[in-house]
């Protein structure tokens, strides 16, 4: 994970808050500008190394200003403007080195994005969500060093992400980059919808058993 001021290679997820047009599954997202704001200063000791102001990180996109996090720790994204970054929604099914993600870390980093939302937004709330997520997705593989208060606020959302709700689905680079992660409502399909779209289903496929005899 290197890192420049102009263009940033760092691994970023996303919690969407978006302010623009809803999108949904397979919908296509282009980045065009990335930043992190606020940044708290952090290392990463493993499963990689890196040193760099770590938090929220505010997207201009296709679809609006997207509020982002890191999920993913082994592939790169670009920080700063004129770019054009190809994305496409879908579920989340593994970490950023290809290891399935259970049906618990996904609902625990999710809640943690959401949570973030009903904290102050300082620096140190930012980088804590931040180590939390990491925390849950690489469980005793990921370790950091932080400052004590983001620290103690880091193992404080730990212990509290099995109790937090939140549903997250995913962004995935059209080229190869780094794959991302949302737990913006209007991206991920509503359970209503989604048992609406499976009721429609399940009756064209009776149609089609009755048109077949």
């Amino acid at each position: 994970m290197k890192h420049t001021l102009a263009l940033t290679a760092a691994a970023f997820g996303l919690v969407l808050g978006l302010q623009a047009t809803p999108a949904s599954a397979g919908t296509n997202i282009t980045i065009y500008d990335v930043e992190v704001n606020p940044a708290e200063t952090a290392s990463v000791l493993t499963p990689v190394a890196s040193t760099f102001g770590y938090g929220q990180i505010v997207l201009t996109t296709s679809v609006g200003i997207v509020d982002a996090w890191c999920i993913d720790l082994y592939h790169d994204i670009y920080v700063g403007g004129g770019q054009s970054l190809p994305y496409t929604t879908g579920p989340i099914v593994t970490n950023g080195n290809g290891v399935d993600l259970t049906p618990t870390q996904i609902a625990e980093i999710a809640g943690l994005m959401v949570h973030y939302t009903a904290l102050a937004g300082t620096p140190d709330n930012s980088l804590a969500t931040q180590l939390a997520i990491w925390s849950v997705e690489y469980p005793g593989v990921f370790t950091y060093s932080a400052g004590a208060s983001a620290t103690n606020e880091a193992n404080t959302l730990i212990a509290l992400a099995p109790s937090l709700v939140g549903r997250s689905d995913a962004l995935i680079s059209l080229q190869g980059l780094q794959g991302l992660a949302t737990a913006d409502p209007r991206l991920v399909p509503e359970p209503a919808s989604l048992a609406l779209l499976g009721a429609g289903l399940a009756g064209l496929g009776l149609i089609r058993r009755k048109h077949a005899r």
